[in-house]
Parts: C-alpha cells; structure tokens; sequence
C-alpha cells in the first residue's frame, strides 16, 4: 500500500526548501547591492569626468597673450573694471590678480583684492576667444600706445554684437596669440574695416595673426550644481548637476600647473551612511555634508601657458 510523507519529512523539506530560499535571496541581495554600487559610483565618475571635460576649453585657452604676473596683469586691465580693482573699495572690488585665480567668494561678481589663495573653491579664469579675423600686417606697439590696424575678415570680428568702443566693457577688449598683453578697442570703422587700438603695455603683433576676443569667467558649485558665470553677461550657465564641490590648486610663482578636483555623487539617496570619507578628495578642501549618497573625486591637470 502507497502511504504519504510523515509529519517530520515534511518539516524537514520546508527547513530544507527555507535554507535553499535563503541563500538565493542573500546572493540576489548580494548581486543587487553589488550593482547599485557600480550603478552609483560610475554615475558619479561620468559626472565628473563630463563637469572636467566643460571646464577644459575655458582652461586651455586661459592666459593665452597675457601677462602670468599679477602687476603686469592688473597694469594691462587698468581700464577693465570687472576685472581690476575699484579704486576706494579694497575691501569689495571686482579683481583678478591673473588669467588664473582659485577664489573662495560669493556668488556676487565681486572678489576681494587681497585673495592670493593657491586653493579655493571656486576658479575664475581670463581666457581668449578665437574670431576668425586678423591682420595682414605686422604692427608695434610702445606702452599706451595707438595705433589703427587693417582687419582681414572684419565681418567675423564684429558679428553677433561683440564688439565695444567703452573700455570697462569686456567686448571692447582683444589679444593676438603673439602678443603679450591684451589691446582695447578705442575706435571701429566698419566701411574701412579698420579698428583701433590701445596697447597699456609693449609690444609687437606678427602678420597674419588672429584676432582673440577676451572674456572671462568664474566657475563654482552652488546648491549641488556646477555653473560657470561670465563676466561678459553677468548670468549664469548651469552645466551638470550631482556636483557636490571643487577644489582648485595654483601656483602661480612655481609649477604653474593648475589641478582641479571635482567632487560629485549617484542620484541616489540612501537611509544608511556609506562613506566618511571620499578617496582622491583633499583633505583641506569642504567635506560633504551629506553622506548618504556615494561620491567620488575625479581630478584633472594642466600646466598653464605663458
């Protein structure tokens, strides 16, 4: 006669069946926590990387035909009062001590005349633009010197509106790759094609050079959001969120090789603490407040021309 399982075969396939269970879900757990890890950390890397790669026009054309001192430099920009200092005002003025500048400031225009920190959390940068005009000819220029030059291509020079005769404007501002120092626009002729220029430094322009226009521009994180904000306009650009800091590092007396670190994290918030601290961020720069999220620190470095 057939007869059925007992009482305690059947206790013991459940105990068996529970153990079996359980192990397949600790290694789902395992894998589904091995994953969100991944998941997390390679959206914070990408996010960084790509924060870096928006930056890195801005820094590779930094410094280019301009004074790397920071006397020369604020002599060169005497008229420029977004980037020189107010007279009267030494304790809130607009002011670059060079084309390169970690600056801890807010987010007014503003920056204080005596910050020569080598690294802050912010970076402005003065940085040349290339028009696709130039000139044909060579031309010398003495210190405060004028002169009106011939431009090849003057459409390109003056389209979009980004020309100025008014020297505290950034638009009425140029440099040439060759020169050393920037030049201000004084005078625009559009039916001769002709500009002129004043040079508050020395120095020569080789033929066939290209027209630059100058711009500049200061790069922060506010509110987990990285931003770079032109002078030119005043507004600023959102360009990736998830950014949590940056930390910039210059010397400006020694290596003249500028680092930038970029802090950044997943999109999720988690309910436990994951990290107390983040590999690769420097130590003396702000820590996340918020440790819920996973982060991780992305650095890049250039040494600066000039």
């Amino acid at each position: 006669a057939r007869r059925g399982f007992t009482l305690v075969e059947l206790l013991v396939s459940i105990v068996l069946l529970g153990l079996v269970m359980s192990s397949v879900l600790m290694v789902f757990s395992s894998v589904l926590k091995s994953y969100e890890f991944h998941q997390d950390i390679s959206e914070a890397k990408q996010r960084g990387q790509i924060a870096l790669s928006a930056i890195q026009p801005y820094v590779l054309n930094a410094g280019l035909a301009l004074p790397n001192r920071a006397s020369t430099f604020q002599e060169a920009f005497n008229q420029q009062s977004k980037i020189t200092p107010v007279p009267g005002f030494p304790n809130d003025v607009k002011n670059f001590r060079g084309a390169v500048q970690p600056a801890d400031t807010p987010l007014s225009l503003n920056i204080s005349g005596t910050d020569t920190k080598k690294a802050a959390s912010a970076l402005w940068l003065v940085y040349s633009v290339p028009t696709g005009a130039g000139v044909n000819y060579e031309y010398e220029f003495q210190k405060n010197d004028s002169q009106t030059i011939d431009v090849e291509n003057f459409a390109r020079l003056e389209s979009e509106n980004k020309l100025s005769k008014n020297s505290s404007d950034l638009r009425a501002w140029i440099s040439f790759p060759s020169g050393t120092s920037p030049l201000n626009i004084t005078a625009i002729d559009s039916g001769t094609k002709k500009i002129t220029l004043n040079a508050p430094l020395l120095q020569k322009i080789a033929a066939f050079d290209e027209i630059h226009y100058v711009r500049a521009v200061k790069i922060h994180v506010n509110n987990n959001n990285l931003y770079v904000r032109s002078l030119l306009t005043g507004a600023d650009q959102p360009i990736i969120e998830g950014i949590a800091g940056l930390w910039c590092t210059y010397d400006e007396e020694k290596d003249r090789v500028l680092s930038i670190s970029v802090l950044s994290r997943g999109s999720t918030r988690h309910n436990e603490v994951f990290q107390t601290e983040v590999s690769g961020w420097p130590a003396d720069a702000p820590q996340p407040t918020d440790l819920h999220y996973r982060y991780t620190a992305v650095t890049r470095s250039w040494r600066m021309r000039n």
